[in-house]
């Protein structure tokens, strides 16, 4: 599921796919970062910033395998922030999901989670994240991790999206 704030998915993907193979990591990022610019223009972004998969190295509930998961993601993935009050090591506990089907690829760091749940009682749907790459163990090269691009939306263009989504509803 695409986060209403971004357009041109397919060709964002494509851009990251493109940028990630064919160039170092600093001017990836840069280039990763001008593409989203695109469809989420400075204005309506309070904050940004790159973080680490957490709990990667766990397998899901289900015993799937959360390495394969994320080895399955692609630059530009959406990815959802699940809140999870009821989990018993941490109730600021927030787990990062693909957003096409809902498989767990770990979680937030602790010290962003607790900021993230605070901010998601009053704003639910202001924060994003974006998959941006995978990180591989040096010496089997096997998918060990990855990182992603959290996007905490502007409260003002949030608002007013919710208000024109609930006006669309009404008519």
């Amino acid at each position: 599921m695409e986060h209403p704030a971004l357009k041109n998915e397919a060709r964002l993907h494509a851009l990251g796919r493109h940028s990630e193979a064919n160039s170092g990591r600093t001017s990836a990022d840069t280039e990763f970062e001008a593409v989203l610019s695109e469809s989420l223009p400075e204005s309506i972004v309070d904050k940004s910033f790159y973080t680490t998969v957490a709990g990667a190295s766990h397998s899901n509930e289900d015993g799937s395998s959360r390495y394969q998961i994320l080895a399955r993601c692609g630059v530009f993935d959406t990815l959802t922030l699940k809140p999870e009050p009821e989990n018993k090591f941490d109730p600021n506990a927030v787990a990062i999901c693909r957003s096409d089907n809902g498989e767990q690829l770990g979680y937030l760091e602790a010290r962003l989670a607790s900021e993230v749940t605070l901010d998601r009682g009053r704003n639910p749907n202001r924060w994003m994240a974006i998959f941006r790459h995978h990180n591989y163990d040096p010496e089997h090269g096997h998918v060990v991790g990855a990182v992603i691009y959290i996007i905490c939306l502007d409260a003002d263009f949030v608002a007013e999206k919710e208000r024109e989504a609930q006006a669309a509803q009404s008519n």
